[in-house]
């Protein structure tokens, strides 16, 4: 199972797989990882999704909210330490997994962090054997999430406030056709 990949700055297919002990410390590398719940990292990313995704809108993160997210896969991306992203993935029924709460640091929004992170998040959906990511995109997301093979399905709906798209991969096995060559 990949613990770690290290990834050259904003470029997704290159990268090196690496135990989490031993990440490389090279100037531009962006470190990707899963954090664990209730760690000083978790609560980083706590504060970067907030501050991100929840102020915006008039939104808190409710304890019992935080504590539900115990038995999720919490992914975050790094560079020299400092925190350029995180995600959540929430194992569902059926081998799916739901991406919640892509979130990515003002100054390095539109600099390839995100796709980096939900790369890597792919990798490490299919590590646990999940066949398909599933997510609610919010409106001005859904290009990104297209460009990186989502699909949309269904309705826009209304979800904390603003309108939302339903959106899937599937996760296939190496060497088989993604959501793009479909």
């Amino acid at each position: 199972m990949v613990i770690a990949q290290q990834f050259i700055a904003g470029n997704p297919k290159e990268k090196t797989e690496v135990p989490e002990g031993r990440l490389k410390r090279e100037a531009m590398a962006v470190i990707c990882k899963a954090v664990e719940h209730g760690s000083d990292e978790y609560n980083d990313t706590v504060a970067l999704r907030d501050e991100i995704l929840r102020k915006p809108l008039g939104l808190k993160f409710e304890q019992s909210e935080l504590d539900a997210e115990k038995d999720s896969h919490h992914l975050a991306c790094y560079e020299n330490g400092q925190l350029l992203a995180c995600l959540v993935l929430i194992p569902k029924d059926g081998g799916k997994v739901k991406m919640r709460q892509l979130a990515v640091t003002e100054h390095r929004q539109r600099k390839g962090i995100g796709s980096t992170l939900v790369v890597f998040s792919e990798t490490y959906a299919k590590d646990l054997d999940f066949k398909e990511i599933i997510l609610d995109a919010r409106k001005t997301a859904i290009p990104f999430y297209e460009r990186l093979g989502y699909k949309t399905q269904g309705e826009p709906f209304i979800q904390v406030t603003i309108p939302h798209m339903f959106m899937s991969k599937g996760l296939p096995k190496d060497g088989a056709q993604t959501g793009k060559d479909r």
